[in-house]
């Protein structure tokens, strides 16, 4: 059987077939002799190497990028206050407290409720953090929505390959090798090619079902679709944090202030009663650098998901 199976390139990519899915796949061959259980845990790959490019750029990085900030107001001080030499250390740290809470700019000459507010230097880490949790949605959906089709569909190909094909060539075999006996030993290469043609040509009903199931699964665009939205999901949602943090970068230059501790509620009053201290939000900078840096990277991931849909939907399709 070998022999004819080495002579006849269908009937040997036909035993193939199943096996080449498998280790497109699976990262792993399944023991056949394992439980159950450890089959189970046998992963499959339900994603493109770019579908994973993606995540990791516009979820990871970012997360890792807050990961920096936090790491910096962790290790040293979030905002450093200058309080007058006669502050005791306790005084000290309350206006620090106090300044931390409040981040409001002493403008002279504007009103207390007007002032302008640096609290969008606070607001950055968690806002980056919101963004990668909305940025990770359309991966999540595709999850739900096309693991369970996309497993349950590449199983029952396995199996269907396997029983179809693979099980086919083995059981053609034999009939080929009992024809090519009866010719006698004098039987010539060509009239051997004309038994092995003839015998691919019989085709089994479980065949013709699978090839039916085939062709009407070629039909369907359902998990093109989906992916198609996935990918739009992506470069739609990128416009939130793309929007925010470019409001950001263009507005929030600011990492100086002076701190009001205390005013009466008579401004005409004693000048030595108003209290300020000038304060420093040390991570600014950083927070600026890594604004610039999300902003460039979403906005060439979503030029790289434009040129691949294009490639996949327009080029390929073509």
């Amino acid at each position: 059987m070998h022999n004819i199976i080495e002579h006849h390139p269908d009937m040997a990519t036909a035993l193939l077939a199943g096996e080449k899915l498998k280790e497109l796949i699976l990262p792993g061959q399944q023991d056949e002799k394992g439980s159950p259980f450890a089959a189970f845990m046998v992963q499959i790959k339900l994603e493109l190497p770019f579908d994973r490019v993606v995540s990791i750029g516009t979820v990871i990085i970012p997360i890792l990028l807050v990961t920096l900030v936090f790491t910096k107001n962790f290790a040293e001080e979030s905002i450093y206050c200058y309080t007058p030499s006669n502050f005791t250390r306790d005084q000290a740290l309350y206006a620090r407290g106090y300044c931390w809470t409040e981040l409001k700019d002493a403008v002279p000459g504007v009103e207390a409720s007007q002032r302008p507010s640096l609290f969008e230097h606070k607001f950055l880490p968690y806002a980056l953090l919101a963004f990668a949790g909305i940025m990770y949605i359309p991966a999540l959906g595709w999850e739900f929505l096309a693991s369970t089709r996309l497993t349950s569909e590449l199983n029952f190909l396995l199996q269907e390959i396997d029983n179809c094909y693979h099980r086919a060539a083995e059981g053609r075999a034999p009939k080929i090798e009992k024809q090519i006996q009866s010719k006698g030993a004098g039987i010539t290469e060509k009239e051997k090619r004309e038994i092995i043609e003839n015998a691919e040509k019989e085709k089994s009903p479980e065949q013709n079902l699978f090839e039916k199931y085939l062709e009407r699964r070629g039909q369907s665009n359902f998990l093109a679709r989906l992916y198609l939205s996935r990918q739009l999901s992506v470069v739609f949602l990128s416009v939130i944090p793309i929007t925010y943090l470019c409001t950001y970068y263009a507005n929030q230059k600011q990492n100086e202030f002076t701190c009001p501790l205390g005013e009466p509620p008579d401004l005409s009053s004693n000048e030595m009663l108003h209290v300020r201290v000038n304060c420093k939000l040390p991570s600014v900078q950083m927070q600026r650098i890594i604004a610039i840096v999300d902003i460039v990277l979403l906005c060439f991931i979503n030029l790289i998901i434009l040129i691949n849909l294009i490639h996949l939907f327009i080029v390929r399709k073509s």
